[in-house]
């Protein structure tokens, strides 16, 4: 997890956004387009924590 922290600030903020996009959009749309549930469900979720990591470390120095 060391790479995160060597991610500087607003790129950060922006992979973070990416990626809450990415793991809201995996769990909104997972019905409608037939992905496997509970792995979906578990992608969608992490790449959303991730996300909201990113976002919250942005101020911490490396």
């Amino acid at each position: 997890m060391s790479f995160i922290l060597k991610v500087p600030g607003k790129t950060r903020v922006i992979i973070g956004l990416i990626l809450i996009v990415i793991g809201v959009f995996i769990l909104f749309f997972k019905d409608t387009y037939n992905i496997a549930g509970s792995f979906s469900a578990f992608f969608g979720s992490l790449t959303l924590t991730l996300g909201i990591i990113f976002i919250l470390t942005r101020n911490k120095k490396a």
